[in-house]
């Protein structure tokens, strides 16, 4: 009894220790993502110039998906966050000229501070699914120059429900396959032939997930 007596006071004050040392970090008001952390798949601390301003700012766009928390997990649009991105950033920092902001913005699809952001970025999107308000605000900020790159869905269900949200946004749109010899793929490197880049999940399996056989 004495061992669980003496073993319950350590506990308790390595526990008060512990929340007096630790970082705080979501107690900065001007830290605006700290509320979505929970929907994220794997968030990172915050780099020393987090409120340094930059010319290049990513938007995370945060959409719906009936998906969302299933198990009690992540968001869809929360895949690979913010740590994906930050180190997408810092990437681009250390490759190129373009000055960054090392910390994304989460933007949501609900919101208006998207026509702030000219970069959208979306993780997923073969589970998004868009209101015809959303798809409205999309299309306006479409309509004024923005861009969106989209990554990480798989196989012909996942392109499908893509699909269904981008003839939302704009019915009549049409999709044009890029071959290997447009510039992009030659910019910083020479994409010759694209290949699958098999994810950690299935590294060791067959190298692809669901029918996403083909890279495209």
């Amino acid at each position: 009894m004495r061992r669980i007596v003496i073993g319950a006071l350590i506990l308790a004050t390595l526990s008060c220790l512990y929340a007096q040392f630790r970082p705080r970090r979501n107690t900065d008001p001007n830290r605006k993502w700290a509320k979505y952390e929970y929907e994220m798949q794997d968030p990172v601390e915050d780099p020393p110039d987090t409120y340094v301003p930059g010319e290049f700012v990513l938007g995370r766009l945060r959409y719906r998906s009936d998906r969302d928390g299933r198990r009690g997990s992540y968001a869809r649009w929360g895949i690979d966050a913010n740590k994906g991105d930050r180190l997408f950033l810092d990437t681009l920092r250390r490759l190129t000229r373009i000055h960054t902001q090392s910390t994304e913005d989460i933007i949501d699809v609900d919101s208006d501070d998207m026509f702030n952001v000219p970069f959208l970025f979306a993780i997923s999107p073969g589970d998004w699914e868009i209101s015809m308000p959303q798809a409205e605000r999309l299309r306006k900020y479409f309509d004024r120059g923005g861009f969106l790159m989209v990554d990480d869905f798989h196989g012909e269900r996942e392109w499908a429900q893509f699909m269904t949200g981008v003839y939302r946004i704009y019915p009549d749109a049409k999709v044009i396959d890029l071959g290997d010899k447009e510039p992009i793929f030659h910019v910083i490197y020479d994409l010759t032939h694209r290949i699958n880049v098999p994810g950690a999940n299935v590294v060791h399996g067959p190298g692809y997930e669901r029918d996403g056989v083909t890279p495209f």
